[in-house]
């Protein structure tokens, strides 16, 4: 019979793992889908010579991409996605922080082309992406139990959940501008 605590630890890396999934297969596919709009957005940033623009934005969709096939794929792929996860996390954190030091006024374009101004609200969305993929890699790292095999019904369940927060978390700046304007 397995604890209370295997059950959970099983549950919260299927969550993390899901969401981490489905947040850099939204990310992937909508730059892909208007690759000219990433790269405008590299060159709105303005952190880089606009020679290095296209080769960051093929290692980023590399990233992106490689995160998605080490979550789908899991075994000792799942620890290494889900760190890769974080650093990209983070580097396109300290990118959107550095625009709004800077105080320019552009849009993140990271889930689909968007007229809305960066904010840090993108900044907290992110960082709670980043707490997910580490949440996933600390329950892998110092968990020396076997984790449980979910049931489709469990699995279903939890993809449904993962897949609301990500869509909520994903929109965290308009809903708080809903709220404010409440």
């Amino acid at each position: 019979m397995e604890s209370d605590t295997t059950v959970m630890l099983s549950y919260t890396l299927a969550f993390c793992r899901v969401a981490i999934s489905l947040v850099f297969a939204w990310s992937f596919v909508s730059k892909v889908q208007d690759i000219s709009s990433f790269l405008h957005t590299i060159n709105r940033f303005n952190l880089l010579p606009e020679a290095l623009h296209f080769p960051v934005a093929g290692a980023f969709l590399g990233g992106e991409l490689v995160v998605v096939v080490a979550m789908i794929l899991g075994g000792k792929l799942l620890l290494w996605g889900f760190l890769l996860a974080g650093l990209l996390l983070i580097l396109f954190s300290t990118a959107l922080v550095s625009v709004l030091l800077r105080k320019i006024q552009t849009s993140c374009n990271c889930f689909g082309t968007s007229s809305r101004a960066i904010s840090y609200h993108d900044v907290v969305r992110n960082a709670g992406f980043v707490a997910c993929a580490m949440g996933g890699w600390i329950v892998l790292s110092v968990s020396n139990i076997m984790l449980t095999t979910l049931t489709w019904p469990e699995v279903g369940l939890i993809a449904f959940v993962a897949m609301a927060f990500v869509v909520i978390w994903t929109h965290l700046a308009e809903i708080v501008e809903l709220f404010r304007l409440a």
